[in-house]
């Protein structure tokens, strides 16, 4: 059996085309695009949220972060979900910039730098709850 490496809100194939598409203009070339989930946490599920596994969650992406290194957006998530959520501002890593040493956990730092960024939609983008293995 695989090992979970990390838990997420994982964005439907039609929400990664929107949010794509709306930063798209945005992406300098060269970076990794991922614009793939939110995280919950590394690692699996807390306990309580086993039985959501596969469930569809609304995200509302609010605002754009980009730096010399990464790209995210801000998003909104339940209420219900947020005390479960690990990183202080949940986000989309949206794109990073390798050949600089980026990295897509860096996106939370980025935010918190400017948790203002520039406005984006709100867009509404939809995700299941999933544990991702390596």
């Amino acid at each position: 059996m695989a090992k979970t490496a990390y838990s997420a809100i994982v964005l439907s194939p039609e929400s990664h085309n929107q949010l794509l598409s709306a930063c798209q203009d945005k992406i300098p070339e060269g970076w990794d695009v991922l614009c793939h989930h939110v995280t919950i946490k590394q690692g699996e599920l807390p306990p309580e949220l086993k039985a959501s596994i596969g469930l569809p969650v609304k995200l509302i992406a609010t605002s754009f972060h980009v730096d010399d290194k990464v790209m995210a957006v801000q998003v909104e998530v339940p209420v219900e979900l947020r005390p479960f959520i690990k990183n202080t501002h949940p986000h989309i890593t949206v794109a990073v910039n390798r050949n600089n040493g980026g990295k897509p956990r860096m996106s939370n730092a980025l935010i918190a730098s400017n948790p203002v960024g520039e406005p984006i939609g709100p867009l509404n983008l939809m995700g299941q709850i999933q544990e991702v293995t390596q």
